[in-house]
């Protein structure tokens, strides 16, 4: 297994226990906890803060059942759960509008040194912007989250009780929020990096959360399954749970008009390749549509010009570069006023091929006078806005979808639907783009290909 390959996983409290077997287990883990703290505590917890405590508890003890259910079906041994003990974060209030739950809090850092001390958990605490060793791994890592594993006894105490099997576990996030706004950035960082922002109720988001329902009612239904089960993937090194397809959309800039893009269910992660290997919806492999060049297009809709025909990256003089010049047109729609680029991105840099290196002032040049009516826009902090306008897009037409009995996975510019309903798909993506941008989309296919469909 490589290094990519032993990703821990990130502890979610929105999980419980679904049945009585694995409620009655949590009770006990409960009872052991308590009691072991008991003779030591001072005075007793107000009853807001005990019950919050139990649901920490609860919700520890379903991860480490989850994890280590997953594990088993997929034959992996070494992965943990990751966990911050930070007193910063856990000690902050919670907003109202946020993706976890508000019982979280500082109580998480005693909770896990007692289930330590009851040898409920083995926890591997990181050494303060250093490096943390961990027993489970012959690798080294760094981090500053703590990483927990369940122990013999636990594993005892789930067997005693029949707590076997994913079906024990489940995802109770009735409460969790799924319209999230991020923090103001000033180096144009993208939305999963930037702190969540608390929000008065409004009816912007109002009408988001009730869009996103209605898109979330058929995903919750469809049969949707993936090949090799829950073997991790190959490019997140994440293991796989298919229950996972809750979305959330993510604004950004603190503004309801920045972004909007859709995270949060399991196949966004995934490379192309595996989406079109391994997932099969009513039966059948899923088939990719993206819309090419979406960013340039949507500029060129802004800007209220018509783009070049064909391959908007297609650069003279970089023509083994696309992927160089891509990341740079994006770089360029989101660098912010007053920002003289003068390099590549790194990601940029990966794409340009040995035969057209050049110095990063002459790659820019060349890209911009390739695209002269979008040099207003370079330098001028529009990406975010694009974002916006594309998930928009894609918004609106998996609703279109919905109405045609059509269950589309969204993965920022681009759709999977199942095989037989690719013409339908690509005919409603392209009067929507038309009627969103004001002029024509292109939408692109890629069926899977059987030669490479995992067995």
């Amino acid at each position: 297994m490589t290094q990519q390959q032993e990703r821990d996983i990130a502890v979610d409290f929105w999980k419980v226990f679904s049945s009585d077997a694995g409620k009655a287990f949590a009770q006990e883990i409960i009872k052991l906890i308590l009691e072991h703290e008991a003779p030591n505590r001072k005075r007793n917890r107000k009853q807001t803060a005990f019950e919050n405590y139990k649901k920490l508890a609860h919700a520890l003890s379903a991860n480490l059942v989850y994890l280590h259910e997953l594990q088993r079906e997929t034959l992996q041994t070494r992965r943990g759960l990751y966990v911050s003990r930070s007193k910063r974060v856990l000690a902050k209030k919670r907003p109202k509008h946020t993706s976890a739950p508000d019982f979280v809090n500082k109580q998480v850092i005693p909770l896990l040194d007692t289930m330590a001390a009851t040898d409920l958990i083995h926890q591997i605490i990181p050494v303060t912007h250093g490096r943390i060793q961990n027993p489970f791994r012959k690798t080294r890592q760094y981090g500053d989250s703590t990483i927990i594993h369940p122990t013999g006894r636990f594993l005892k105490f789930m067997s005693e009780h029949g707590v076997k099997g994913l079906e024990h576990v489940r995802r109770d996030a009735q409460g969790e929020e799924i319209v999230l706004l991020k923090s103001k950035r000033a180096d144009g960082d993208l939305s999963e990096t930037s702190a969540e922002v608390d929000y008065p109720d409004n009816e912007t988001a109002d009408h988001y959360r009730t869009i996103l329902r209605q898109i979330q009612q058929r995903l919750d239904v469809a049969p949707i399954r993936i090949i090799n089960g829950g073997w991790p993937s190959a490019k997140t090194g994440l293991l796989i749970d298919v229950r996972m397809r809750r979305l959330r959309r993510v604004f950004t800039r603190e503004r309801w008009d920045s972004c909007g893009r859709y995270y949060g269910a399991w196949w966004i992660p995934l490379s192309k390749a595996e989406r079109l290997s391994r997932i099969l919806m009513e039966g059948r492999y899923v088939a990719e549509l993206d819309f090419s060049s979406m960013m340039v297009r949507l500029a060129y809709g802004l800007a209220k010009a018509q783009p070049r025909d064909g391959d908007q990256y297609a650069v003279p003089g970089f023509a083994k570069s696309r992927d160089c010049i891509k990341v740079l047109m994006s770089a360029l729609l989101f660098d912010q006023p007053g920002y003289n680029r003068k390099k590549l991105p790194p990601d940029a840099l990966e794409g340009l091929h040995k035969d057209e290196v050049r110095p990063a002032t002459e790659i820019i040049q060349a890209l911009k006078e390739y695209h002269k009516p979008l040099l207003p826009l370079c330098g001028a902090g529009v990406g975010h806005d694009l974002f916006f306008q594309e998930s928009q897009i894609m918004t609106m037409i998996l609703l279109r979808l919905n109405t045609l009995g059509i269950t589309g996975l969204p993965v920022h510019d681009a759709i999977y639907v199942p095989t037989h309903r690719v013409q339908e798909t690509k005919a409603i993506m392209e009067q929507v783009f038309r009627e969103e941008v004001g002029m024509e989309g292109v939408v692109r296919v890629t069926m899977p290909n059987p030669t490479q469909v995992a067995a």
